[in-house]
């Protein structure tokens, strides 16, 4: 860097290079991967408060972004270059313009730049609820689970009692094959889990 910054904004131009954005937890900052992950909790009816979940779809404006150029610098040269996604920079009329420092690689500019535009067009989906502390368990980029049978997003119960591998729930789940994933009190999730279910509770 040649210029004065704060930490933050040095932290997000160095973790933008890993696809990460910096996130700030108790007396420390520490970067956070957008990458596929496991489903780290559940959201359903049974562990959300205050009323039901609210979705919201945020269009792409007519004025937005029509792509993404990356701006990164010739390995041997250190010359400024670009990468445009999904037109050329020439067909571009207002694209997204996104430096990246440290990167020299033409196959992950590319990359990137199809990254941010994914994240443009396709993030646009917005949805929002209450939890109580179980609600602090989660971190920007987490993978989560949305049961939410409003919206025909699967169907939510709990577990009253469990012997061996049998479990009996407060309502009657469907009969045949199922796929199952335990919550625990925390709010952390099990695996998917194959499971039958025999038309009672």
């Amino acid at each position: 860097f040649d210029t004065v910054g704060t930490v933050w904004t040095a932290l997000e131009a160095v973790a933008a290079l890993g696809r990460a954005r910096p996130y700030p937890k108790a007396m420390t900052l520490s970067p956070v991967v957008g990458e596929p992950k496991d489903r780290r909790a559940n959201v359903t009816p049974l562990n959300v408060i205050r009323g039901p979940m609210k979705a919201q779809d945020n269009w792409i404006e007519p004025s937005g972004y029509d792509g993404v150029v990356i701006e990164y610098n010739d390995a041997t040269t250190f010359e400024r270059k670009t990468v445009s996604w999904p037109l050329s920079e020439d067909n571009l009329e207002n694209p997204k313009q996104q430096p990246v420092i440290g990167l020299t690689d033409d196959d992950e500019a590319l990359s990137m730049a199809k990254y941010i535009w994914r994240q443009i067009t396709l993030q646009n989906l917005e949805l929002s609820w209450a939890m109580e502390l179980a609600g602090r368990n989660f971190k920007p980029f987490d993978r989560l689970g949305l049961v939410w049978p409003d919206f025909n997003w699967a169907e939510a119960a709990q577990v009253m009692e469990a012997s061996g591998t049998a479990l009996t729930l407060d309502r009657v789940a469907p009969s045949g094959a199922l796929y199952v994933q335990l919550t625990r009190d925390d709010g952390f999730c099990s695996a998917v889990l194959s499971a039958t279910g025999d038309g009672s509770k």
